[in-house]
């Protein structure tokens, strides 16, 4: 196949904010190391009519070469500085978790279908196709398809999924997932039997609290309530063999990915605030200002995961953290001598407790 599939009849328009002001940002420099395989992406892209070269734009945005593990090279256009500070945020409700349960109640096989290229696949009209320009060392390319990175792009693509699948029986919808037995009936037992945990409020404000031990991450999903932060589910891993050995500050930006991923279905497509006891995160991986150019590969990849979600970041001591931290030391690390500290075995207990 030489081209990408398109959804007929569709032409995505990005609205422009009425005092946008259009923004050009130079080309970075690519690492000699990089620099085929970055040409090998751009010759495919163009081959399968994602971008196309123009001669002047007065909108650019500078890209990231992101290493993958196959050995390619993904390319990301740092939109955030860009298209999604100047165009209105589209907004469109993803379904909760129990609609979708209930849609598909009473089957008995389930097939689920993940739509390569999804965003790829719907044509931008001519006056969008300005807004997304990218400036490489080879010139600059517009995206003639919706990009990866376009804060809108997820609640476009639950929107005109669900149009196409509308009356089909025994289907959901999910971002660019056709939906889901097992896993239906232990989150459904995990619902009805919470007595710490709040059901999520799609029409509410969402917080995500991340943090990182020495030898785990921990993230905390609330909503802000009269009554202080009530959360309504929380996650925690341990951290592998060689993340251990990354630096404070990238186990405290890795742990912000990981809550950001883990809880992808309840954040992409809306406005949320990510909360981080580690200040310098806050100009790291600001929403609204350029990945530094000077930070280290995973950073930067890191930087670019989150670009596509709709945040502000803000900073909160740690003793206002103490969920996020406490769950991060959940994970029991290698050769433990200290059993928990009683501030954080009282938690655990609580939310074992409320399972």
């Amino acid at each position: 196949m030489t081209g990408v599939g398109a959804i007929k009849d569709v032409k995505v328009h990005l609205t422009l904010k009425p005092d946008a002001v259009p923004k050009f940002f130079k080309a970075r420099p690519v690492p000699y190391a990089l620099r085929k395989k970055v040409d090998e992406e751009l010759d495919r892209l163009l081959e399968k009519g994602i971008i196309e070269p123009v001669k002047t734009s007065v909108w650019a945005a500078p890209v990231v070469p992101v290493l993958k593990r196959d050995g390619k090279v993904r390319i990301c256009g740092d939109f955030k500085l860009t298209v999604n500070a100047a165009t209105d945020l589209e907004q469109y409700p993803l379904p909760k978790i129990e609609d979708l349960f209930a849609q598909l109640s009473g089957g008995e096989t389930f097939s689920k279908l993940d739509l390569q290229d999804a965003y790829c696949q719907f044509e931008l009209d001519e006056e969008s196709q300005d807004l997304v320009v990218i400036n490489t060392h080879r010139g600059l390319f517009r995206y003639k398809r919706l990009p990866f990175g376009v804060a809108s792009a997820p609640a476009i693509c639950q929107r005109e999924m669900e149009k196409m699948m509308q009356g089909q029986p025994g289907s959901s919808v999910y971002l660019d997932d056709l939906l889901e037995e097992t896993a239906f009936q232990a989150a459904k037992e995990a619902l009805k039997s919470s007595s710490l945990l709040i059901h999520f409020d799609n029409k509410k404000e969402v917080l995500v609290a991340c943090d990182a031990s020495p030898y785990g991450l921990g993230v905390v999903l609330s909503h802000p309530t009269p009554e202080g932060n009530r959360p309504i589910v929380f996650a925690s891993r341990s951290l592998t063999k060689a993340e251990k050995n990354y630096s404070h500050l990238e186990k405290e930006a890795l742990a912000l990915v990981f809550g950001v991923t883990r809880f992808r279905n309840y954040l992409l497509g809306r406005k949320f605030t990510l909360i981080t006891d580690h200040r310098p995160l806050l100009s790291l991986l600001s929403e609204t200002k350029p990945v530094p150019t000077v930070a280290a590969a995973r950073i930067q990849r890191w930087a670019l995961t989150l670009a596509a979600y709709a945040y502000k970041i803000k900073f909160k001591p740690g003793k206002d953290h103490s969920n996020a931290d406490a769950f991060s030391r959940l994970p029991v690390p290698e050769n433990c001598q200290e059993p928990p500290q009683p501030a954080e075995l009282v938690l655990m207990m609580q939310i074992l407790e409320s399972r």
